[in-house]
């Protein structure tokens, strides 16, 4: 079945918030990994809907962004702040070398 496009949207919203709730914190490039490129089958969204539908809910205060290096790193906003922190740290350690 084909989606349209604002079920598209709704569906990437969900698999936004969903992977934002597993990992806590991660940048465009690992939720483009998770969420476009993977995913189960009927279930990957394209990468510029992906970008629409997390821009409207950081619109909306659902996701919000910190930049720390000067890279985008996303998580909800009701994240534990010592979880996200933790998280956060955890992947920069990683990401920084990169």
């Amino acid at each position: 079945m084909k989606l349209t496009r604002p079920q598209r949207l709704e569906l990437a919203q969900k698999r936004l918030i969903s992977n934002l709730t597993s990992h806590v914190v991660a940048n465009a490039r690992t939720l483009e990994q998770k969420i476009s490129d993977g995913g189960p089958y009927g279930q990957r969204i394209d990468p510029h809907v992906l970008t629409e539908a997390r821009n409207q809910l950081a619109t909306d205060g659902r996701i919000v962004s910190t930049q720390p290096d000067n890279v985008p790193w996303y998580h909800l906003n009701d994240a534990d702040p010592a979880m996200l922190a933790s998280r956060l740290e955890a992947q920069l350690k990683v990401y920084r070398p990169l």
